[in-house]
């Protein structure tokens, strides 16, 4: 029933929520690392807060994830290194839960979407993450949330599911540059079975998009005279 699978998959996706929460916090109990650049970010957000923005570009000219600290601090009224690990804890929650959309979209069977899962959860290199201060944990969490409108799109054709894959494409590349070279190249896969019509017309449209929405970082960045 239509019901009972929504049910189904609300609770999966509560589970994996809390299972990715439970990993950080035991990893920042048991070894709460800052590393040379966690500690750039914790001293940006503090000047963002204390001096504002053009401060902390003179810094490093890539303020997302700092911002984003900066933001967190001042809802919750945490410590700098408290807040840092709750939205170290967020970004990670919200990539396993981009991470299980993209299965379920894939046609994944429903054994195969929770060892996906469990072996996501168990990754070494993004459990590293999980007690430091990095923007990693932004660009994985929105790199991979932009696969889904991306596979939606390659379905679908449709301009929300391209704008939506720009949009979020363009968020990681705040955190990390590379995301923007990710998102030039994967598009070529409009192509994979030919050059048909339909199929250039959809990767036009879809690098039409992509293009758009690298203009606002540049014209942000000519506009602070990076």
């Amino acid at each position: 029933m239509p019901g009972a699978r929504q049910d189904s998959r609300s609770l999966a996706c509560l589970l994996l929520v809390a299972a990715s929460c439970a990993f950080s916090a035991l990893a920042i109990l048991r070894d709460p690392l800052v590393s040379d650049e966690g500690i750039l970010q914790l001293v940006m957000a503090e000047t963002i807060r204390a001096r504002g923005l053009d401060a902390a570009l003179a810094i490093s000219s890539w303020p997302a994830y700092a911002l984003l600290l900066a933001g967190t601090q001042w809802l919750t009224g945490l410590s700098i290194l408290a807040s840092a690990h709750l939205l170290d804890t967020a970004l990670l929650a919200l990539l396993a839960l981009g991470f299980a959309r993209l299965l379920e979209l894939l046609g994944t069977e429903h054994r195969f979407y929770w060892w996906g899962a469990l072996v996501l959860l168990l990754f070494p290199p993004l459990n590293g993450f999980r007690s430091q201060v990095v923007p990693e944990a932004g660009f994985w969490a929105f790199l991979v949330l932009s696969l889904v409108p991306l596979a939606r799109y390659l379905l679908t054709r449709r301009w929300q599911h391209a704008i939506a894959f720009a949009a979020l494409n363009a968020v990681a590349g705040a955190f990390r540059p590379e995301a923007f070279v990710f998102g030039a190249i994967l598009p070529l896969a409009c192509f994979a079975r030919g050059v048909e019509a339909p199929r250039f017309e959809a990767a036009v449209r879809l690098y039409a998009v992509l293009a758009a929405f690298a203009l606002l970082p540049l014209l942000a960045a000519s506009r602070v005279g990076l």
